[in-house]
């Protein structure tokens, strides 16, 4: 979970010319007052003109024939759209989920042409780490250091900022925020080809949501720092698994993507190839329990949510749903 819902909006009704307004607007969807969610237009952040917009509708941003459930992808965890980015320039539609509000603003800018064409949807909500949690407040850690660790989970949301990135009261401020399901952004925008999940904690909502679908994503990751995820995503019916290293994906500035989802991501033992819930369960539980050792291939010092571990590394569990 990256940080704190949108407030204050204003609903306003825009045509095709606002493309050319001195203000322009793009659409956010936020939550309403009876628990659903409802489309904003927003303004685009200062700073960014809208030449993008009109040169994206005259010669097509979109995918051809629009967007579907077969060439969208859902980025729970936008965060600065990085991951978004790369799912765009690859042909996808995007339906991205963020609560800070912040980060939701400086999309508005960057992304303002994928916005107004539609190729990227972007939702500004807190997702509740359980349905029964929905609709209700809740505490929500706000991180000094960073805001992806942002987290209705204390152990996430208030790490300090020195390695190993204990748990630290002071690096963290505590908001009460109102929550919105996993599950209404499904029965909003569909089933996606690929959901990938970096909440800091609040999966188990979407897995709940996830476990009463009749029809579920061909491909899943999540940020994973031990087996329960892996179990979690197992019981969901995927047979197919690779275990991959985030560390290999972060920049020199230290900030990392997903990177390559599907037959594309590279598991750190066996490549492009798939292999089985046992062998990157057996991996994900060795790392999270050895420290780490650079001539591993699947090297431990894993910070778990509980805190365990010395927080060297860290893993995208992906998933894969058919032969």
């Amino acid at each position: 979970m990256r940080g704190l819902p949108l407030r204050g909006m204003v609903a306003m009704s825009v045509c095709s010319s606002a493309v050319l307004a001195s203000t322009p607007m793009v659409p956010v969807y936020v939550r309403s007052g009876n628990g659903t969610l409802e489309v904003h237009q927003t303004s685009v952040r200062p700073g960014t003109g809208y030449a993008g917009v009109v040169t994206a509708l005259e010669h097509g941003a979109m995918p051809h024939g629009g967007c579907s459930s077969a060439n969208t992808v859902f980025d729970f965890g936008f965060f600065d759209g990085a991951d978004s980015r790369y799912y765009m320039t690859s042909g996808f539609c995007v339906v991205g989920v963020e609560a800070d509000a912040t980060l939701v603003a400086d999309a508005t800018s960057t992304f303002q042409t994928e916005l107004t064409t539609g190729q990227l949807r972007l939702v500004n909500v807190a997702i509740a780490l359980r349905d029964e949690d929905a609709d209700t407040e809740q505490t929500f850690f706000e991180n000094h250091c960073t805001k992806e660790w942002n987290s209705f989970l204390p152990t996430v949301g208030c790490r300090s900022c020195a390695a190993p990135h204990h748990m630290d009261e002071a690096s963290c401020t505590r908001h009460q925020v109102t929550t919105v399901s996993c599950a209404s952004i499904f029965a909003q925008f569909g089933v996606p080809v690929y959901l990938k999940l970096d909440v800091e904690g609040a999966e188990t909502g979407c897995f709940e949501a996830l476990s009463k679908l009749a029809v579920r994503p061909s491909y899943l990751s999540v940020e994973a720092t031990g087996a329960e995820y892996v179990d979690a995503i197992s019981r969901l019916g995927y047979p197919f698994f690779k275990l991959v290293r985030q560390d290999r994906l972060a920049s020199l500035d230290g900030k990392s993507t997903s990177g390559p989802f599907g037959d594309a991501a590279e598991d750190c033992r066996s490549g492009p190839a798939w292999r089985s819930f046992a062998a990157v369960r057996r991996d994900m539980i060795r790392a999270s329990r050895v420290a780490f050792d650079s001539s591993d291939p699947c090297p431990g010092g894993v910070l778990g949510i509980d805190q365990s571990g010395n927080g060297a590394m860290w893993y995208d569990v992906h998933a894969k749903a058919f032969a």
